[in-house]
């Protein structure tokens, strides 16, 4: 059986709506899906009817200058985040290059320290 596999045993799933009582359910690759008995070799987990959900997307959000920031990602994740839509505020770390530095420290100056802001978008590093 695939490291990346694994069969749950009584567990409560959401599925969207509800919780679902689930006898034992298998993660392949990631996702969650019925199957059958454990193969011999599989990872077996009892969950002694806990809960799980599938990770959640927060489609509003106002993480556009904390995306990259790893404690704002821990925090995230400890609810249940896996995703983020940013954007949404008209604020983003990065600025057009239209747009003098000085301008654009300005009209961000909510955020205390600007010194995370970049010039372009090949300067905003993947983190």
């Amino acid at each position: 059986m695939n490291s990346l596999s694994a069969l749950f045993l009584n567990a409560h799933i959401w599925d969207g709506q509800q919780f679902i009582f689930v006898p034992h359910f298998r993660v392949h690759n990631g996702i969650i899906c019925h199957s059958g008995a454990p193969e011999a070799d599989e990872t077996t987990l009892n969950l002694e009817g806990g809960y799980i959900i599938p990770g959640i997307t927060d489609i509003h959000t106002h993480a556009d200058f904390t995306a990259s920031d790893s404690r704002a990602r821990d925090y995230a994740l400890g609810q249940g985040v896996t995703r983020q839509v940013t954007g949404l505020c008209g604020f983003h770390p990065v600025y057009p290059e239209s747009t003098s530095r000085d301008d654009y420290i300005i009209y961000t100056g909510f955020l205390g320290d600007t010194a995370m802001l970049s010039t372009s978008w090949e300067l905003f590093q993947d983190s």
